[in-house]
């Protein structure tokens, strides 16, 4: 019985421990903000997180069009109408900083679905007409200068 009692209060000793971190683990997992977690950013409300919004209409005879914009932390929306029979939106950004950091981040089509992200040229196959929004930013898994002066050249064809 003497041998017994050694051996069984280790074995309380470390039942109780076990116990007591799998409780505290448990506390320290739980979020501090008990409320319901927000949905996920629909395509129109990230377009509202861009400092730029412009809209560009392409003409129906495939002369690119091209703006200049001075991007800053933020990013650019462009609102892009395209014209009944195109089926291919084309584009290039010419940063004056070869070092910049920019590229086509997502094309939003007008049914709503995302894609990307792409590169400094953009080649997206579109199936109608239009308003496409295309969203320009940074690679954040990427080096080089945040801000800086863009030229925008987009066409369809």
């Amino acid at each position: 019985m003497k041998k017994l009692l050694p051996v069984a209060s280790l074995a309380l000793l470390f039942a109780c421990n076990n116990g007591a971190e799998q409780k505290t683990a448990n506390a320290d997992s739980m979020p501090q903000d008990h409320t319901a977690s927000k949905p996920m950013a629909d395509s129109s409300q990230l377009a509202n997180t861009h400092s730029d919004t412009t809209q560009i209409v392409l003409p129906s005879d495939n002369t690119p069009v091209t703006r200049t914009f001075i991007k800053d932390s933020a990013g650019i929306v462009c609102k892009v109408v395209v014209p009944a029979g195109k089926r291919m939106i084309m584009g290039e950004l010419a940063p004056t900083n070869a070092k910049m950091n920019i590229r086509f981040n997502q094309v939003i089509t007008p049914a709503g679905k995302a894609d990307g992200p792409f590169d400094k040229k953009l080649a997206y196959d579109i199936n109608k007409e239009g308003t496409y929004t295309i969203l320009i930013g940074n690679d954040l898994m990427a080096e080089g200068d945040y801000k800086g002066k863009v030229e925008l050249k987009i066409w369809a064809h």
